[in-house]
């Protein structure tokens, strides 16, 4: 069937919405994010050589919110991804992370802003960024970093897309770190796509 001259535009600007919503749908399947601090505590000893890393989510997609109070069919173990990341920095000969209570304490933290406040970066609407709730919760670091992940849906999943990400992976691999603390939460979003939010703190007192 020949398709009228006055119809060739309309369907020509439909099939640009189409293809703008499925690029958009499928960056939120599988994004993740990090960053560092530079910033020296005010303690005897403390040094910090630090650079900060911009997120690796795009600042469109930083922007997008997303409506809270849903349920998913997904449930993540924070001790799988802690046996997945010392797995692999055992094959660079590195010595384990040890889980740590406060910077589990900071992951949480950073992930109740991130659901209440409806965002997904390293810094909160209000510019406020993640080394103010790793020093609410108590751990004065010499060094610290964040790495965060959204909407994936199992423990290797997340690991693998750190593992492919360089500065991810700088992270899991970083000599100076000592401790972590791991934050899950697959059951607060309400949309019929939504899988988790991850947020591991990393940390050297």
């Amino acid at each position: 069937m020949k398709i009228p001259v006055w119809a060739k535009p309309i369907l020509l600007f439909f099939t640009v919405i189409f293809s703008v919503l499925l690029v958009t749908s499928f960056f939120f399947i599988y994004t993740a994010a990090t960053t560092q601090q530079k910033e020296t505590v005010a303690r005897p000893m403390d040094t910090s050589t630090e650079i900060a890393v911009e997120p690796l989510s795009s600042p469109e997609a930083s922007a997008e919110t997303a409506q809270v109070l849903g349920k998913t069919q997904y449930s993540l173990s924070a001790s799988k991804l802690y046996l997945l990341i010392n797995a692999h920095r055992e094959n660079f000969n590195l010595p384990k992370l040890q889980p740590n209570a406060q910077l589990e304490a900071s992951a949480q933290l950073k992930l109740s802003d991130m659901i209440e406040k409806e965002y997904f970066r390293h810094e909160d609407p209000d510019q406020q960024s993640t080394w103010h709730f790793i020093q609410v919760a108590g751990y004065q670091y010499q060094k610290a970093g964040e790495n965060l992940a959204f909407n994936i849906g199992s423990e290797w999943d997340i690991f693998q897309a750190w593992l492919k990400s360089e500065t991810h992976n700088k992270q899991m691999l970083d000599s100076v770190y000592t401790d972590i603390g791991l934050a899950i939460d697959c059951d607060s979003v309400e949309d019929p796509n939504y899988k988790c939010i991850v947020v591991a703190h990393f940390g050297k007192k």
